[in-house]
């Protein structure tokens, strides 16, 4: 395959297709080509441009996500994003804040999905790391505009509502006053486990979750609600408002 710079492309090319013998590739068989680019005067002597056809797509990332959005002054916890990734487009799927994602694109390392697939959102991330994965990038909400600077942010949440797993006391706030509240017990899962949440000794149903973010918003609950856990400073015990 051949291109001319003179046809008002960015640069000239000349690249050869086939498929690779060399190395781990063999036993894929993975597509390849090598060949020149160059911008200016006559072709190189020496090949100065090769690839690999991506066989793993989205794979790499595959898995649940805490996420932050900075809103100029501060950052806030965002919603969960969830990569459930396959071999193409069509056979992952991507969710934001248990909505999924519809019409994403991803090219290596870079994802976007914008409100005219039919979402909320509109964004541009692109994923880094190998040991902990995670992604920068931009994000709005439907109607808004890509902002100049990254403003959302996300890691790779490997431990997921197992870190805050427990009995819990709880202290309720009317007007002036506290009361004591229901037990709430929650049976955390690691990312892709099944957690259960127990409220006043009945089960929550639809929880969502968002490092360190729990919520409930449903009507087969009795309540709803949003809690956020940390670690107390005095003594390291797990903790909870909201």
């Amino acid at each position: 395959m051949s291109w001319e710079k003179s046809d008002k492309n960015i640069c000239s090319g000349e690249l050869k297709f086939y498929v690779s013998t060399q190395g781990e590739n063999a036993a894929k068989g993975t597509f390849a080509f090598s060949g020149y680019i160059w911008e200016s005067g006559e072709k190189p002597e020496q090949i100065n441009y090769s690839g690999t056809m991506d066989v793993s797509f989205l794979q790499p990332w595959n898995g649940y996500y805490k996420t932050w959005v900075n809103d100029g002054s501060q950052s806030e916890s965002g919603k969960e994003l969830v990569i459930q990734a396959g071999k193409d487009s069509e056979s992952s799927k991507v969710f934001y804040g248990g909505t999924e994602i519809h019409n994403f694109t991803y090219a290596v390392p870079t994802m976007t999905w914008n409100e005219g697939g039919g979402n909320d959102t509109s964004a541009v991330i692109s994923f880094y790391g190998t040991d902990l994965p995670a992604f920068t990038g931009k994000i709005c909400q439907k109607g808004g505009t890509l902002p100049a600077e990254n403003n959302f942010f996300g890691t790779y949440d490997d431990k997921y509502l197992s870190e805050w797993s427990g009995y819990y006391s709880s202290m309720l706030k009317e007007e002036t006053t506290y009361i004591n509240g229901p037990e709430m017990i929650l049976m955390g899962a690691v990312a892709g486990g099944d957690s259960t949440l127990y409220v006043d000794g009945k089960e929550i149903k639809n929880i969502s979750f968002n490092n360190p973010v729990m919520s409930w918003n449903d009507e087969e609950n009795d309540t709803n609600g949003l809690v956020i856990f940390y670690y107390s400073q005095t003594n390291k015990r797990k903790e909870f408002v909201g």
